[in-house]
């Protein structure tokens, strides 16, 4: 697993990033099992001394946020295991989430439409923050300074 790190000083806040199993340099991993990720991101927060954290997603996560070219230079053994991974039943209940769940979405968004959103979240009962951007594509919430400040502050407040 490869991991970069970038602290800001405003805020307290640190951003870890964690290379998914094929992506980056990361070797591939012949499970796919989404609570396995889970515990690779608790093991590297404990591997940096981390007692209190959140965690952030978005859409199927490594190869949206890092460069496609070093995201699949291994190939794409990554992307088709997520892709394998996301078409199963979660290993958990969505009602069982206790942790405070903040949804920043883009209205018009055809990879994860709002309706199949709205029907997943609404067993778990726990939104706590739903902004939604009217019109807004997969990435609306990451275009503007001030929609990425939004989701920072939910961070550090």
């Amino acid at each position: 697993m490869t991991t970069s790190q970038a602290c800001w000083k405003s805020g307290g806040i640190c951003a870890v990033a964690v290379d998914r199993p094929g992506y980056g340099a990361t070797d591939p991993l012949d499970d796919l099992d989404l609570i396995a990720r889970t515990r690779d991101a608790v093991a590297v927060a404990g591997h940096l001394g981390m007692t209190r954290f959140a965690v952030q997603g978005s859409s199927g996560g490594g190869p949206y946020a890092a460069n496609m070219m070093e995201a699949t230079r291994q190939g794409a053994a990554g992307w088709w295991a997520d892709g394998q991974a996301f078409g199963q039943p979660w290993p958990f209940d969505v009602a069982d989430i206790r942790a405070p769940v903040h949804v920043f979405h883009g209205g018009s968004d055809t990879l994860a439409p709002l309706p199949v959103l709205r029907r997943s979240l609404a067993r778990a009962g726990r939104v706590t923050e739903d902004r939604i951007y009217p019109g807004g594509h997969h990435f609306a919430p990451w275009a503007t300074r001030e929609r990425q400040a939004a989701m920072l502050a939910v961070i550090s407040g």
